[in-house]
């Protein structure tokens, strides 16, 4: 089930986010520690105008809440909210709630909640037990650094049978709020769009339509985009879509990892069946695979993977895509002078599609050594990124690193460079949509293409390797 949790100062807000959102869940979570002391008293209508299960909570700051009052005041307003129709009272571990005996004569079960914000205690299943064995619905909330500690909390999720509420917070642990059919979790929380009561958590409309939360079951095949970071990435929404349209019984998920390795050992262990593979695991996931396309083999990255009978498969669309965004401005690329500015995965595939189709290409980058490394290969020229300055006969630009993204927003690679204006210059970076690089060039007067083309161009090829013979809905 998706509870939407609301974090508004006032119950007009409240109702309002759940009017706008209600379609999409099955009932709600009242945070009553955001709420004004004033509007404390106009809770108590809200069950009964919803018509859904409501849980009631009110949290200290130590447990991720607001609630700075004493703790007789809290404990006064749980006692005023018992007849209000509410049908959880979230209580943490350790809060001792004195009149918990009248709470089932008013139809209200405790929910017990454990939060790690740190880690995740080995011992967090043995909470679950002991909450369990006293009638009451055990939470635990904590967060993962891996995907391999996400890994062992889904097994360790899946061995207690009994109702429980389990999540793991974070960028590592957000397919635990999408995979409740896989941990046995009871309920999954969401939140209004921008406005997360919790690391991790998305709108209930995203739950709904692009991961398609509600039919998901235990027979649901599991591929996954992997990387780091993974911010946002458009690939669930691209594949998800596409997994809709051919009703097919797969979700495609975000898992983030410290390694190719982390991913791939947790992969096997989850049955996940295949990965688009992102910065900046590309040339591990190729050197890791026990088969892989000959692109692959030319350019020593690989952007997707296969498992497969306890074997990995690599293969390589961003050529493809690559090849495809090109071709909207040239049409042929032999005798062009190209510019491939990055030495790394997403490089060795543009350079490898330009070189193999007869270019002129000149590597450069932030450290010439692994520039260097990358030309060799392909007998195309290197270079340091200053090097751009001396050059004033390139066709073909490519921005091929991570200048744009996170950490690198207002880098452009290319600073050095001076634009005559005829140019055709590419960026496989798709967020933001217009980079520095990009805007440059733009203004120069080039014609620019943009990385989004280049995503969805690659997520195509990809779709014939990872769903040929899925089961359908």
């Amino acid at each position: 089930m998706i509870f939407l949790t609301l974090t508004g100062k006032t119950m007009a807000e409240n109702r309002r986010l759940w009017e706008e959102n209600s379609r999409f869940a099955d009932g709600a979570e009242l945070r009553a520690d955001f709420l004004l002391p004033e509007e404390r008293a106009w809770a108590a209508s809200f069950p009964a105008e919803t018509g859904v299960p409501v849980i009631l909570t009110c949290r200290k700051p130590e447990d991720g809440g607001h609630w700075t009052e004493s703790e007789e005041t809290r404990t006064a307003f749980f006692r005023s909210q018992i007849g209000s129709g509410f049908s959880f009272f979230d209580f943490e571990k350790d809060y001792d709630f004195p009149d918990a005996e009248e709470l089932p004569k008013a139809g209200i079960r405790i929910i017990r909640s454990f939060h790690d914000f740190t880690g995740c205690p080995a011992g967090f299943s043995d909470f679950l037990i002991r909450v369990n064995s006293r009638g009451e619905i055990p939470k635990a909330a904590v967060t993962v650094a891996s995907a391999a500690e996400l890994t062992d909390f889904f097994e360790k999720s899946r061995e207690l049978t009994f109702p429980k509420i389990v999540l793991a917070m974070g960028p590592f642990g957000f397919p635990s709020r999408i995979l409740t059919e896989f941990s046995g979790s009871m309920i999954t929380y969401c939140c209004p769009d921008g406005a997360p009561a919790a690391p991790g958590q998305i709108s209930p409309r995203e739950a709904v339509e692009i991961y398609r939360y509600r039919e998901i079951n235990r027979e649901t095949a599991l591929y996954a985009v992997t990387g780091n970071p993974l911010t946002k990435s458009r690939s669930p929404e691209i594949h998800n879509a596409y997994l809709k349209q051919r009703g097919l019984n797969a979700v495609f998920l975000p898992f983030q990892a410290t390694s190719y390795e982390d991913f791939s050992v947790s992969a096997n262990r989850l049955g996940i069946r295949g990965a688009a593979v992102t910065v900046p695991f590309k040339e591990a996931a190729a050197a890791a695979a026990d088969a892989a396309s000959f692109d692959v083999r030319s350019c020593g990255a690989a952007n997707t993977v296969l498992f497969r009978n306890g074997k990995t498969e690599a293969h390589n669309t961003d050529i493809g895509g690559f090849l495809k965004l090109l071709s909207e401005a040239v049409p042929s690329v032999k005798g062009k002078k190209c510019l491939v500015f990055g030495a790394g995965g997403a490089a060795a595939a543009c350079v490898c599609a330009l070189a193999t189709r007869g270019a002129e290409v000149t590597v450069l980058n932030r450290t010439p050594e692994k520039a260097q490394r990358l030309a060799e290969r392909f007998g195309c020229g290197f270079g340091g990124l200053e090097a751009a300055a001396g050059i004033d006969d390139a066709d073909i630009l490519v921005q091929a690193s991570a200048a744009g993204m996170l950490d690198f927003e207002a880098v452009d690679p290319a600073a050095a460079y001076r634009y005559r204006g005829d140019e055709v210059v590419c960026d496989i970076v798709y967020k933001p949509r217009e980079t520095p690089f990009l805007k440059r060039a733009a203004a120069a007067g080039c014609r620019c293409l943009y990385g989004i083309g280049m995503l969805e161009a690659q997520a195509q090829l990809q779709f014939g390797l990872f769903y040929p013979e899925e089961p359908r809905l």
